[in-house]
């Protein structure tokens, strides 16, 4: 056999056996040729495998028009830019399951190739949609409603949203104690303060309108009612509304006549920090100054309204349109 030398030859040259092994040892010069020729056809082998495998990247699926994408910065380092698809509908990817009414109305959907992700989705009108989406656009904070992603088609526009279930109006019926009620005001004083700053003022700042999540997370919502505003503008409009937030939330209903106050003295004395802080409303000149109240200067964490959040979908209702 080329390559080897015969049966006899080796038996004479023990040499040639390697120890431990019942291989036979072939001849070092041939051996070398033989293993790098190998190793040339393997690679070249492998090399027409890749070009016949990868010849380049395949786009699979069916067409689909090209709509112009957009990338709106939040002009914050931290903040992921705010993507929206021009002339691109939501329900060539979505599909809608129900809508409810939170915060305005809002479309549940799922991913039609992925039906376990849900979506919250809102239409914005052809004369609200410019606007909404520069409020979207500069506002990115923890406690305001925020954008994943935009489509627009035709005049409309569609919104990607934070999913939240639950409104303050639900959580006003469960009466929170004084912990859940700092924990509401605290991240309500945190969103408007971040509006504000960034110069919008929310002109229907409602406990309908403003989210909790089952996280406990509260944010505010229905962002269409956001105009801009200067800002030495007076706050009182917010502070107000706020106030009436609290009452809510306190007793679940306001007073008459304006009147800023609470009916259950026992359950709020006027020596409670949240009796002080309903009180401090109605003189306060600025979000800013409310935050600073002992009520709310503590750090109140999302987590004290968790068992509440749990219990709101059990003890309410809310009005849903389901598609079949």
């Amino acid at each position: 056999m080329m390559g080897y030398e015969s049966d006899s030859q080796l038996s004479r040259d023990p040499a040639q056996f390697t120890s431990g092994s019942h291989s036979l040892r072939p001849h070092p010069i041939q051996s070398s040729q033989m293993l790098q020729l190998r190793h040339t056809c393997q690679n070249g082998a492998i090399k027409s495998r890749e070009t016949q495998i990868n010849p380049g990247k395949v786009i699979q699926g069916p067409p689909k028009a090209l709509g112009l994408l957009q990338v709106l910065d939040p002009g914050s380092s931290t903040s992921p830019p705010l993507i929206v698809r021009e002339k691109e509908s939501p329900w060539d990817t979505f599909k809608q399951v129900f809508t409810c009414k939170l915060a305005g109305t809002v479309i549940i959907a799922v991913h039609k190739s992925r039906p376990s992700q849900l979506e919250a989705i809102r239409a914005y009108s052809p004369e609200r949609a410019d606007e909404v989406l520069g409020v979207f656009q500069v506002t990115r904070h923890q406690n305001v409603l925020s954008a994943k992603e935009c489509y627009k088609d035709g005049d409309e526009l569609f919104v990607l949203v934070d999913d939240l279930p639950l409104t303050l109006e639900h959580l006003a019926t469960l009466h929170p104690d004084q912990h859940q009620v700092a924990s509401v005001i605290f991240q309500i004083l945190n969103g408007l303060h971040h509006l504000v700053e960034t110069g919008f003022e929310h002109t229907c700042l409602t406990s309908s309108n403003i989210l909790l999540g089952s996280d406990g997370v509260v944010k505010i919502a229905a962002l269409e009612y956001c105009i801009q505003r200067p800002l030495g503008q007076s706050q009182a409009p917010l502070i107000k509304s706020l106030a009436v937030i609290m009452m809510q939330l306190m007793q679940s209903y306001e007073m008459d006549d304006g009147v800023i106050g609470v009916d259950d003295m026992e359950r709020w004395p006027p020596y409670s920090e949240a009796f002080g802080f309903l009180e401090a409303t109605s003189s306060a000149r600025s979000i800013e100054t409310l935050m600073k109240h002992p009520f709310v200067a503590k750090q109140h964490r999302p987590g004290e309204l968790v068992g509440l959040a749990r219990l709101a979908p059990i003890a309410t209702k809310t009005f849903y349109t389901y598609r079949v």
